[in-house]
């Protein structure tokens, strides 16, 4: 199926438009995010911005964004984007503020929308990263190091709050945002929104690393427009982004939304490896229902489940099929085709109960931490890192198994992409 089908662009230099296929009626959804063990449900208006799963509709706006991105590659400006011929165009009536891809391969785009598009009733102005062509030397290099977030000037690290001095993040997802300016440049792009459109949502989204640098534009954004603005990031297929502390500060973050969208077994959300940890809520997304996790390791105490035991280590039983989960039309597909077509079952409308057993194991399970899963290692992932002949022949069997399945020739062709992944 095409998850997107172009029509032609019109409007101003930074204006695009498309035709997309409307998203399914959905049924009544419940308003309660959560409740305590043996309380009253909440209401979404009766808890933290951080913890309002976002509505459908929402998600997919931004998962259009994360897709399209890619598809303006080699491309240097909006009104670039406008005058190629991209059979992806921006939604109707959108604007393109800027966009740019950075010295180190960050492709960043800034991009609002009136009120009422993609169920954001105030508007919206969106940061949208993409993934890297380079993937792979983030989780293979040798010097994968976590380093304080942000930039260094002056001495000290100013993106570093004082009372989380031990915050750390992954270098190579630090650089990508932080490195020559370009945070500083999407910073300004947005602000000018905001000050014509004061009522416009603040979004990040992005796609694999682009999931990443989402992240990490949003918390130091939050730094820079005050608690005040709430910042919503929806992201898929995202990788672990820092240590225990950066988790502890950013969950603590109350007007700061992050929803980490996997689909199914993809492998890249269980990586790097256990120093690095997630930040915000787990969405698993699976032929089994969509399943929110709160903070990815659950409350004890409030009866939420955090990921059952095994979700770190489960993709390295086939690592190779597992990549080809990480792929973005993989998460259109399936957020288009099964979620589009049954919201009540697989898009989550509560967080995950210890009660709601997920797996036969006993439900204690889902009782957080889980770190000991981390530490599990994958010996398929690693007899394949650093081994171009291993990593040929694992790209050969994806191809193959494309092929099988009857995939047209261009999803036969991306099956090369998993080069790049493993």
């Amino acid at each position: 199926p095409r998850f997107v089908e172009p029509v032609s662009a019109v409007g101003n230099e930074a204006d695009h438009h498309r035709a997309r296929p409307a998203p399914a009626a959905r049924t009544s959804r419940t308003d309660a995010t959560h409740a305590e063990h043996s309380g009253p449900v909440l209401l979404q208006n009766d808890v933290p911005f951080s913890e309002r799963i976002p509505p459908y509709e929402t998600t997919m706006e931004l998962l259009h964004l994360s897709y399209d991105i890619y598809a303006y590659r080699g491309l240097s400006s909006c009104g670039e984007i406008l005058h190629s011929n991209t059979t992806r165009p921006l939604p109707p009536d959108a604007t393109c503020h800027m966009y740019e891809t950075s010295l180190l391969d960050t492709q960043v785009m800034v991009v609002s929308r009136p009120p009422g598009k993609g169920g954001l009733a105030k508007g919206y102005v969106a940061a949208i990263y993409a993934g890297t062509d380079d993937f792979r030397n983030f989780f293979t290099d040798g010097d994968i190091i976590q380093t304080s977030f942000g930039t260094y000037a002056n001495g000290t690290y100013p993106f570093v709050p004082k009372d989380h001095p031990d915050i750390e993040v992954h270098m190579g997802f630090n650089n990508a945002v932080f490195k020559h300016g370009l945070f500083d440049r999407v910073l300004e792009t947005v602000q000018s929104v905001l000050k014509k459109h004061p009522h416009y949502e603040l979004v990040t989204t992005g796609h694999s690393l682009g999931a990443s640098d989402a992240v990490l534009t949003s918390v130091a954004m939050s730094q820079k427009v005050g608690p005040d603005r709430d910042i919503l990031c929806i992201n898929f297929g995202c990788p672990r982004t820092g240590n225990r502390a950066w988790r502890d500060y950013v969950n603590g973050l109350p007007n700061v939304g992050i929803w980490r969208f996997v689909n199914n077994v993809d492998i890249v959300p269980r990586l790097p490896d256990a120093r690095f940890v997630h930040v915000g809520h787990t969405v698993q997304l699976d032929k089994g229902g969509g399943k929110a996790y709160w903070f990815h390791f659950g409350d004890v105490d409030r009866g939420l489940a955090g990921v059952p035991v095994g979700w770190e280590v489960k993709p390295f039983i086939a690592p190779i099929y597992n990549g080809i989960d990480h792929m973005i039309i993989r998460y259109a597909i399936f957020l288009t085709d099964v979620v589009g077509l049954n919201s009540t079952k697989y898009y989550p409308h509560a967080f995950r109960r210890v009660d709601d057993d997920d797996d036969s194991v006993p439900q204690d399970d889902d009782f957080p931490p889980h770190d000991d899963d981390d530490t599990i290692g994958p010996p398929a992932y690693e007899d394949v890192i650093g081994d171009d002949n291993a990593k040929t022949s694992m790209v050969d069997e994806v191809a193959q198994w494309y092929k099988s399945h009857g995939h047209d020739e261009q999803d036969y062709s991306s099956a090369a992409a998993l080069s790049t992944i493993i």
